[in-house]
């Protein structure tokens, strides 16, 4: 059902790197394959959308995850005209959400 955690020496080699970046998943109270994760990026910070299963990968509310960004034709749009999932959202002037995989718990609060 899932791909297998990322080794922990994996997640924090790649979170130096700045190939993970790290942050508390919050899950959609509507839906339980839906959330973000508040990531920062110098003194920027910004909600990174993670959809479905497979990249919500057995993350909970609550935890530390280290995700992984998906290639830029992936992003979600945010317009209304977005599609849920991935692709759509590429009108011009139209600003483009960050969307995640889930790549490990980095460390779980339960």
């Amino acid at each position: 059902f899932y791909p297998p955690h990322v080794a922990p020496s994996d997640v924090s080699r790649g979170l130096r790197t700045g190939r993970y970046y790290q942050g508390v998943y919050r899950s959609d109270r509507d839906r339980s394959d839906s959330g973000y994760v508040a990531v920062r990026r110098g003194d920027d910070r910004v909600a990174v959308v993670i959809r479905g299963g497979t990249d919500v990968n057995r993350a909970v509310d609550g935890d530390v995850v280290a995700v992984e960004l998906h290639p830029l034709d992936m992003w979600l749009g945010s317009g209304p005209t977005a599609g849920g999932g991935g692709g759509g959202g590429s009108e011009p002037g139209k600003t483009k959400e960050r969307a995640g995989a889930g790549a490990a718990i980095a460390e779980e609060t339960a």
